[in-house]
């Protein structure tokens, strides 16, 4: 056993680190899948966010690029109709506001609808002749005619050709309005879309958030708590079977003297408290020295084992078959007196003498019984047992003495 115990161990040692790598592995890769997810699902809703803000910013841009293109032209018809005095200011307000509007032109036609997907090619840059002329051009016609109208107004009071130049200007504004209103429509179309796409798409992570967990939990889980209970298993076994090993005879499978050591105190205070009797049967082989001079120690050994085997087939399953060292071996019986515990020692005497063992050896043993109630040193008990055993021997051996 002492030549087994640590090669037993250190494979042991060796297979629950295998084991523990194999677990952190698999554990790892269920948090990394999961965080993937989660990490995938934070970048879809950052997104998200950032369309609708962009989304609510092209709305207030392009209303408010609806409102400039009235302001401007507005202002301009005003200017014409002021008087001197007051033309300056109206033309200095219509040069503010037609900065304001090149510039927002600017932001929507260059940054966020981009940002959108939207491009100088979609139809909100085409006006509403439908002629293919681009919004961009459009509105920087619109924005020149008002710029240089302006300039004539500030250097003659008043335009060269008023009709057709307001005309041309009306013309262009409501080109730019009917641009707007469709930038408008685009826009929530756009909006539409990108919403339904980022529904289908927190739908498929959703998914694969279940399918992940399902395959985490068939693929990565369901094998780890197998490996666990194959583990738990492997452990209670290997405990079962050191504690064999610590406790039992190797040769004959009975208990050993440490066990001995352990029980005995046990079972006498045990019947201490319930005032019950314990009883001890020492059983030692006649004459075993000239088996083992003579046939040789491995013979002996099957002597030995055939005996335990008898002795454990002759007893309750509450009482304990203990070698006590050689073959000397004991038994002890919870709540049996001296009379039972002596037919139980002759009927165990009948059966090692009834057969030859180990092939044709003819073996008798002998028997010394003893009782207490555990209100006295186990050194007594044990020693009336023991004179009772030698009493046996004295007396011609193969029978049993009671004390």
């Amino acid at each position: 056993m002492d030549e087994h115990f640590p090669e037993q161990t250190r494979m042991w040692f060796s297979w629950s680190q295998t084991l523990y790598g194999r677990l952190t592995l698999r554990y790892c890769l269920a948090l990394g899948m999961v965080a993937v997810l989660i990490l995938l699902g934070y970048w879809l809703e950052r997104t998200k966010v950032h369309d609708e803000r962009l989304s609510e910013y092209m709305f207030n841009l392009a209303a408010r690029q609806r409102m400039l293109t009235q302001r401007v032209e507005v202002l301009l018809l005003r200017a014409m109709q002021a008087k001197a005095d007051q033309q300056v200011g109206l033309l200095r307000e219509h040069g503010v506001v037609l900065d304001q509007y090149t510039t927002a032109h600017e932001q929507l036609l260059h940054g966020p609808a981009r940002d959108l997907g939207m491009t100088e090619n979609s139809l909100v840059f085409v006006d509403s002749r439908n002629r293919g002329t681009k919004y961009d051009a459009l509105a920087h016609e619109f924005i020149s005619l008002a710029r240089v109208s302006a300039e004539e107004i500030g250097k003659a009071g008043s335009l060269k050709s008023p009709v057709l130049e307001l005309e041309r200007l009306t013309r262009l504004g409501d080109d730019l309005l009917a641009s707007h209103d469709m930038l408008v429509k685009e826009l929530q179309d756009q909006g539409t879309v990108l919403q339904r796409r980022r529904d289908w798409l927190l739908a498929g992570i959703s998914l694969s958030g279940l399918a992940t967990l399902l395959a985490s939990g068939l693929f990565l889980f369901r094998p780890m708590a197998a490996s666990v209970a194959h583990s738990q298993a492997s452990l209670e076994a290997m405990n079962i079977r050191l504690q064999e090993q610590a406790t039992c005879d190797p040769l004959t499978g009975a208990y050993n003297r440490r066990y001995w050591a352990q029980v005995l105190p046990h079972e006498m205070a045990r019947a201490g408290r319930q005032n019950t009797l314990l009883c001890l049967i020492m059983v030692d082989l006649d004459h075993f020295k000239h088996v083992n001079d003579t046939y040789g120690h491995p013979r002996g050994d099957q002597v030995l084992k055939e005996l335990a085997k008898r002795l454990r087939k002759s007893v309750r399953a509450t009482d304990t078959l203990f070698r006590l060292g050689g073959e000397e071996f004991a038994v002890l019986m919870p709540g049996t007196d001296l009379e039972q515990g002596g037919a139980v020692a002759e009927k165990l005497r009948v059966r090692v003498a009834a057969q030859p063992m180990a092939g044709d050896l003819e073996i008798t043993a002998s028997f010394g019984v003893s009782i207490t109630r555990g209100q006295e040193p186990q050194e007594d008990f044990i020693c009336r047992a023991d004179e009772a055993l030698y009493a046996a021997k004295t007396k011609g051996r193969n029978r049993v003495e009671t004390a």
